[in-house]
């Protein structure tokens, strides 16, 4: 073959990686609950107190952890699937050269 493929995925671009995708999440989340107390979305409104910005930050921290362990998981489960169809076509591109080969040692009628 002339033109060699290259099978190697690029490398994820910044945005792209678990841990900062994990560490945005968070932070987003705990700004839109910080928000939504203080409009007073699902409940009368509050006043920010220590003890509401500690329980935001930490909320804001579980949910990126979460998404962090996500976004690991689908990125394991999309390079097994991508290996997986990789070489279930190298198999059956091998076995087709192999019938080929086998029909050119038969002898013609």
């Amino acid at each position: 073959m002339s033109d060699a493929q290259n099978n190697d995925t690029p490398p994820p671009t910044f945005w792209q990686r678990p841990a900062v995708r994990g560490v945005v999440n968070g932070i987003v989340f705990a700004g839109l609950l910080l928000v939504m107390q203080l409009n007073g979305v699902f409940q009368p409104p509050r006043e920010l107190s220590e003890e509401l910005i500690t329980q935001d930050l930490f909320a804001g921290v579980i949910f990126g952890f979460l998404m962090y362990v996500i976004e690991l998981w689908k990125r394991q489960r999309r390079i097994k699937a991508e290996t997986v169809a990789r070489e279930t076509v190298e198999r059956r591109l091998e076995r087709e050269s192999d019938d080929d080969e086998d029909d050119d040692d038969r002898p013609s009628r």
